[in-house]
Order: C-alpha cells, then sequence, then structure tokens
C-alpha cells in the first residue's frame, strides 16, 4: 500500500482489524436486535456506517485511523451478518429453510473470493481505492431498500409467533 508506506505487518493488521471488528461488533449486535424492535434502521444505519468507513478509507493518510475506519468496517457487517440466517430460519418454509440458510452462509467467503478477484483485475486498470468506491456505492442501494421494505417481511419475532400459532393448531 503505497499510500502511508505500510509494511507487511500494517498491511495484514488492516486486514485483522475487520475480523477483530467482526468479533466484537457480534456482542454488540447481539445487544442491539435483543433491546430494539426497529430492524430497519439497525440494518439500514450499520450499512450506511459500512459504507462511509469503506469510502473514508480511501480519503485518509494516517495509518492509525485507517485501522480504526477497518475496525468499525467489521462492526457495522456483523448486523446483517447476524440478522440474515435468523430471518431465514424465521421466515424460510420448513422444506427450503435449510437450503437458504446454506446459500446465506456461502454468500459471505463466496463474496470475499469474487471481491478479492476483482480487486486484483481492477488494480491492473485503476487505483486500489477503486474497489473501495465500488463496495461503498453498492451497499447504499441495499441499505435503502431495506430502510423502506415494509416491516412485516422483517420482524422475525412476528413470523415466529405466527409460525407457532400455525403449528399449535395442528
Amino acid at each position: 500500500m503505497k499510500k502511508f508506506k505500510a509494511d507487511n505487518f500494517m498491511f495484514g493488521a488492516l486486514g485483522t482489524a475487520v475480523y477483530a471488528g467482526l468479533t466484537v461488533g457480534s456482542a454488540i449486535g447481539t445487544k442491539a436486535y435483543q433491546n430494539s424492535r426497529n430492524i430497519q434502521q439497525i440494518l439500514s444505519g450499520s450499512l450506511i456506517l459500512n459504507a462511509i468507513c469503506l469510502v473514508l478509507f480511501t480519503f485518509t493518510n494516517n495509518y492509525k485511523f485507517n485501522l480504526f475506519l477497518r475496525f468499525l468496517t467489521g462492526i457495522f457487517q456483523v448486523f446483517i451478518s447476524i440478522f440474515t440466517p435468523v430471518w431465514a430460519d424465521a421466515f424460510g418454509s420448513d422444506k427450503l429453510k435449510s437450503m437458504w440458510i446454506t446459500i446465506l452462509l456461502v454468500c459471505s467467503p463466496v463474496g470475499i473470493f469474487i471481491g478479492f478477484t476483482l480487486t486484483s483485475i481492477l488494480n491492473n486498470y485503476a487505483k486500489w481505492e477503486f474497489s473501495f468506491y465500488i463496495q461503498g456505492i453498492l451497499v447504499v442501494p441495499v441499505a435503502i431498500a431495506i430502510y423502506y421494505q415494509d416491516k412485516k417481511y422483517l420482524n422475525v419475532d412476528e413470523a415466529v409467533a405466527y409460525r407457532k400459532k400455525c403449528t399449535d393448531r395442528l
């Protein structure tokens, strides 16, 4: 990374910081979901903050600040990572539930693989920052879509209660 002359250790720490954020964010995300009923604000807000961290990372030369931004990126990614399997479990039909959860869990490593592959190709034609811009920009429409989604499609508690009510009738 030429921007602030990162050696191998520093470059590795930038990658590790995301996973440290994911680890710490797991506790934060769990508490946030337990104490809040507004899933849309949590999901869309964390995605917007994630996009801001991704883009802001490209504008600063301060290594410590960039390390902090990568840590925050991990924290903000955790909210969607925690929610999607729970959502698939609550809303999925019994026949397709395990397939949907599997697809959701595979999306993360496949997305990482595709992201690294595209970044390595893009780096031949554009600056490294471009991949962060693309990721940050692509996250925003998802956040907006979640924010304006009808709440009935995101309310896990109601879906679980409804499924229980239906099975109690049998």
